[in-house]
């Protein structure tokens, strides 16, 4: 892994102003913002840029929304409320769809017509059925038994924010974490990603878990089974809708006729599209509440300082990424997790910087699930919480290190060949 290196000193090409040249890292200047982005899109046209400005826009106004709020939690809003009204619409479409389906081949059979009608409906109806979500065949799910450290911390966060415990905790090579709810019986899942477990203090994992399992408890509906099902049967009207042409010649004089219905299939498709557009967009601004909810569920379990360390760490994600490639094209056989550690403690606070006005301009969207990272630090920040209630001591730490040590060879296996391309 790289040693730390002395910065040479450069004149930035736009302003002049001094700029820190690391060969680790991206040059820039944090006078005037020169390279902040490097391989930055081209200048975009107006729309574009009047999304991007409604999209900053959007996030200021609910940053200072949030901020002056006497207290944080969760809270029914008009947004949800319309995903709500519109997902039961396009379900009610749906149970129409069934309904009809049983309905001519019940009441009219033996009649050919109404057997075909009634079968189309069916076959609609089947194939806008919600859909649940699946774990990976090739997830690895861990078990109590053997790894009761883990599980119990887990059960002591949830009880601190009065979430239900897991059922399932999956471990991953992601930089990353998540929470979701799968099958029928819907089970409440974690998934960590070991890379990013691995450069966490004590403190910032339990934060890391308190995030996640926030979401059980923080009104988050994008995360329902309800409304993301209407999001899918919404998307799937519409690529079923939408016609391979409006006009085939091949077909003749049949072409012209087929003109009006292929005109109305569009318009019913695009109306289908830009629902789900509509739907999405509308979960996302309550996607970003929900994660500032989340921030301050994690700080109840595992303090405010600690909350705000992991939010910092979660941005590292690009460097991180390029460390992994670094370990893995240039000394497989190092310690990845170690080299990982040694990577992140020794980022100077330049690069941290431009991470942090990367992600103003990469999270300040409409369509952005998570509001911008120093916008979710600000907020912590103004919503501080007093002491944790999770405390994990240094033997606990320790034993969920052990536990987990088994995985670290296969999981570094796994990025490496993700890198070379060799298994």
């Amino acid at each position: 892994m790289h040693s730390p290196t002395t910065a040479a000193i450069r004149p930035c090409p736009d302003c002049a102003a001094d700029v820190a040249s690391d060969p680790r890292f991206v040059a820039w200047c944090a006078a005037c913002g020169w390279n902040v982005k490097p391989h930055a899109p081209e200048a975009a046209g107006g729309l574009t840029r009047l999304y991007a400005a409604l999209g900053r826009r959007s996030s200021r106004n609910l940053l200072a929304g949030m901020q002056s709020l006497s207290q944080l939690q969760p809270r029914l809003t008009a947004s949800s409320l319309a995903a709500w009204a519109i997902a039961a619409v396009v379900h009610l479409v749906s149970l129409v769809c069934l309904a009809g389906g049983v309905y001519f081949l019940v009441a009219h059979w033996p009649n050919i017509l109404a057997i075909f009608f009634g079968g189309l409906l069916l076959l609609i109806a089947w194939t806008l059925r919600p859909r649940l979500s699946r774990l990976d065949d090739g997830a690895t799910v861990l078990s109590r038994a053997e790894f009761p450290a883990l599980y119990a911390l887990s059960d002591s966060v949830a009880s601190a924010i009065k979430a239900r415990p897991l059922d399932d905790i999956v471990i991953d090579d992601e930089f990353n974490a998540w929470y979701g709810r799968f099958g029928w019986r819907q089970r409440r899942v974690m998934g960590l990603g070991l890379p990013l477990w691995s450069i966490l203090s004590a403190e910032e994992r339990v934060c890391l878990i308190g995030h996640e399992l926030g979401h059980a408890v923080n009104g988050d509906v994008s995360r329902g089974f309800f409304i993301h099902s209407a999001v899918y049967s919404l998307v799937t009207w519409a690529n079923i809708l939408r016609p391979d042409a409006i006009w085939a010649p091949h077909m003749g004089w049949r072409g012209l006729l087929a003109i009006p219905i292929n005109l109305a299939l569009l318009g019913f498709s695009h109306l289908a599209w830009w629902s789900a557009l509509g739907l999405l967009h509308l979960l996302w601004r309550d996607s970003q509440r929900a994660e500032y909810l989340a921030d301050y569920l994690a700080a109840i379990a595992g303090g405010t300082q600690a909350s705000l360390s992991l939010l910092d760490k979660m941005h590292l994600d690009s460097s991180c990424e390029l460390a992994m490639q670094r370990i893995a094209l240039g000394n497989a056989k190092a310690d990845m997790f170690d080299a990982l550690r040694e990577h992140v403690q020794t980022i100077p606070e330049i690069e941290r910087e431009r991470l942090r006005r990367v992600q103003l301009l990469d999270a300040s969207r409409l369509d952005a699930t998570h509001p911008p990272t120093p916008y979710r630090i600000q907020l912590m920040r103004a919503h501080p919480v007093p002491g944790a209630q999770v405390r994990l001591t240094a033997e606990q730490n320790a034993a969920i290190d052990q536990e987990l040590s088994r995985l670290r060879g296969p999981i570094q296996q796994r990025i490496t060949s993700g890198f070379t391309g060799r298994p």
